[in-house]
């Protein structure tokens, strides 16, 4: 039922990225052109809670934000638990983890390094927003297919990798 929910959330992100690209072309221009479009920012909190119910563009990327926030609790409590599954020795399940958030820490590093940059560059915003859900997606498909203790790991192992490193760029651009 979980994996369902997160399914249907992702399929939901992903048409969002384009409402925020169609809605919002105008302020794409002024992204690469290197023009503001208003000179000033918010100073306090109230004037940029203001500025983000008044932008539909904000409120996307915020739902946005909601929804792969709410899928990638349920790959992490999903993951835990088909390892605990899969992994009955309490020491195993530990070096388990432990080898895994090494690894997915480190290809991170590599790919927010060399592969964000030049994905930002060549194909934009758009298309750097749509890595996380598209991959959540088929992450997401693969472990209802299978069940396996290998699937919720690619699972897991793409929302932290692409996370930390396309995701979390794109989100501040």
């Amino acid at each position: 039922c979980l994996l369902l929910a997160m399914t249907v959330s992702v399929g939901i992100s992903i048409p969002l990225v384009f409402v925020i690209h169609t809605q919002n072309r105008d302020v794409i221009r002024a992204m690469i052109s290197d023009t503001t479009i208003d000179g000033g920012s918010p100073g306090t909190f109230r004037e940029s809670l203001r500025l983000v119910r008044s932008s539909p563009h904000l409120r996307t990327i915020g739902a946005l934000i909601c929804i792969c926030s709410v899928v990638t609790a349920l790959a992490s409590w999903q993951f835990r638990a088909i390892a605990k599954d899969f992994l009955v020795d309490k020491d195993a399940l530990a070096a388990f983890f432990g080898a895994f958030y090494g690894y997915t820490g480190v290809l991170a590093l590599i790919i927010q390094a060399l592969v964000t940059p030049r994905l930002l560059r060549h194909f934009g915003l758009q298309i750097a927003l749509l890595v996380l859900p598209f991959a959540l997606g088929v992450g997401t498909t693969v472990l209802i297919a299978s069940g396996a203790l290998w699937a919720a790991t690619v699972l897991k192992g793409t929302d932290r990798v692409v996370r930390y490193s396309i995701d979390t760029a794109a989100l501040q651009l």
